[in-house]
């Protein structure tokens, strides 16, 4: 999150700053990759990871599901050529600064 709003700040005051950047994380994570590092992460504290099945998203979901299955990969590359510099660049490093 952290990441995030210093990311928004960053382009709101470098005026060289034009177009269309992507908000994400230089990491990418499915949902069960973050699920499965954030049991991880939480290691002292109770967390049972929940894995949903496609199938059962599509049965809860019907045809939003395609949207949450999809399979995006959305690269952060303009922003950090511009200069921005994550703070917390992995998965492991945002998770536990959320949690702290």
């Amino acid at each position: 999150i952290e990441d995030l709003v210093r990311m928004y700040i960053y382009a709101l005051e470098n005026e060289k700053l034009h177009s269309v950047y992507n908000a994400v994380a230089p990491q990418t994570a499915t949902n069960k990759t973050v699920v499965l590092q954030l049991a991880k992460t939480l290691k002292n504290t109770f967390f049972v990871p929940v894995y949903v099945p496609s199938f059962v998203l599509k049965a809860m979901l019907g045809e939003l599901s395609i949207e949450v299955l999809k399979s995006t990969t959305v690269s952060p590359s303009r922003i950090k050529n511009a200069g921005f510099v994550f703070q917390f660049p992995t998965l492991d490093a945002a998770l536990r600064n959320l949690i702290k």
